[in-house]
């Protein structure tokens, strides 16, 4: 036995007439009730409820078989399972775009031009945060790269002359293991990927 869960807004009328065609038809006491009905013995339950919300539902198993907007998916980070697309388009088979749009009189020309602290205006605020951080992942890897490159090709250097000074490596290696020991600290302090972002407005 089914629990379903389907679209209400600008996917509603669209989905009905997709289980009408399907002889599956639902049946509500009006065109608000959040409650339906199909007439089929495998279908247990229907509800009509926000799509925002469908993918946290079918992934947190109140619901057996959901139909919501791919981008609703992956606002929610939900893990769920994609088993078809439904074209609801006349016009195009292509998906809807989600585009990050500026005034018509700013200066940037991509995302890189674009000052830190800003504030993005958005329905789709985890979505955004998490496309903005993995903008910085190559700035991020560059620093990270290129200091231990330079670590590496100065090392050999300052441990030699620390001998030549003290006569012994047991400073070198001092100096060694505390530098090793501030990077773990500092790898461990940091917080899990997504949590450090504020939500986009």
């Amino acid at each position: 036995m089914l629990r379903l869960v389907l679209p209400k807004g600008s996917l509603e009328r669209a989905t009905m007439q997709l289980f009408e065609d399907a002889d599956l038809a639902v049946v509500r006491g009006s065109d608000v009730d959040y409650r339906g009905s199909i007439d089929d013995p495998r279908v247990d339950e229907v509800r009509i409820l926000r799509p925002q919300e469908i993918p946290r539902y079918v992934a947190d198993g109140m619901f057996d078989v959901g139909i919501t907007g791919r981008d609703w998916i992956e606002e929610r980070h939900a893990d769920v399972v994609t088993l078809t697309e439904l074209h609801y388009s006349k016009a195009t088979a292509r998906p809807i775009r989600v585009v990050l749009a500026v005034a018509a009189d700013s200066s940037a020309q991509s995302v890189t031009d674009l000052p830190s602290g800003l504030v993005v205006h958005t329905e789709y605020p985890e979505l955004t945060a998490r496309y903005f951080e993995l903008r910085h992942y190559g700035r991020l890897y560059g620093v990270f790269f290129g200091t231990f490159t330079l670590g590496l090709g100065l090392s050999p250097v300052l441990i030699s002359r620390m001998q030549q000074a003290s006569g012994s490596y047991h400073l070198a290696l001092w100096a060694s293991c505390s530098v090793l020991i501030v990077g773990a600290i500092s790898m461990v302090s940091l917080p899990r990927f997504g949590s450090t972002h504020e939500p986009a407005h």
